[in-house]
């Protein structure tokens, strides 16, 4: 059986001791992005600006139709990070246990990077967090950005980008709202938010005959990790 994969939270979170410290490596952490084709707005928009490099990385994107592949290059380890939505209820139904995470409404959208590469370059934690960051305060002073991005990277008219931008993305959690043990959408809490929604949504995969076997609370509490998102909450109350 393969070790669970981290969910990291969009529901964005990742380990931060600092949040610029792994600026200091020289050479770019270069890894494989497995992306579904959706509106992935702020992705998309450090994308644009270059944020991964700023914060030193050089991820190599792998766009997938449909989740068939997405899961195959999970559970083949030739993907290391991935932001996906009830997919990974997929990949935890068929014990490719991820660790990513990032902000979601009714069907979460998390980041996960993969354990044995998150192990070997702890960094990248931080580095992902911080792009998210920075992409969401580009983005707020500059709202074209995301329905720009919208209109590039899926082809999209741009009364739809637009109409995506303010009914999804406008919608999603906040960092605060995800480390709030009392939210709906927290990473913290352990019978509640993030939680729930996915153990509700494995059960649901389960009855449809659409995953191999029941994904337990306990499973699911055991790949969301919480800490890189607290970490930066914390760096930034201390400004």
């Amino acid at each position: 059986m393969l070790h669970p994969l981290k969910l990291l939270g969009l529901l964005v979170v990742l380990l931060l001791s600092n949040i610029h410290t792994a600026r200091a490596q020289k050479e770019p952490l270069e890894f494989n992005f497995g992306l579904p084709n959706s509106d992935h707005i702020t992705i998309f928009v450090a994308q644009e600006l270059g944020l991964f490099e700023k914060v030193g990385l050089r991820p190599k994107f792998f766009t997938f139709a449909s989740g068939a592949p997405l899961l195959a290059g999970l559970k083949s380890e030739s993907l290391d990070v991935t932001s996906t939505g009830l997919a990974i209820m997929f990949a935890l139904g068929q014990d490719i246990h991820p660790d990513y995470t990032m902000p979601g409404g009714i069907c979460p959208r998390l980041m996960a990077v993969r354990p044995a590469f998150l192990k070997r370059h702890p960094e990248i934690g931080a580095k992902l967090v911080e792009v998210e960051a920075l992409a969401q305060e580009a983005i707020a002073r500059n709202p074209k950005l995301a329905v720009d991005a919208l209109v590039k990277r899926l082809s999209l008219s741009e009364k739809v980008a637009q109409a995506d931008y303010e009914g999804i993305y406008l919608k999603r959690p906040t960092f605060v709202q995800q480390i709030d043990p009392s939210s709906p959408y927290s990473l913290t809490t352990k019978d509640g938010g993030l939680a729930q929604k996915l153990f509700i949504a494995g059960q649901a995969l389960f009855e449809a005959k659409s995953i191999p076997r029941p994904v337990s609370l306990t499973e699911i509490q055991d790949a969301i990790d919480a800490s890189y998102l607290q970490a930066y909450a914390g760096s930034r109350e201390k400004k």
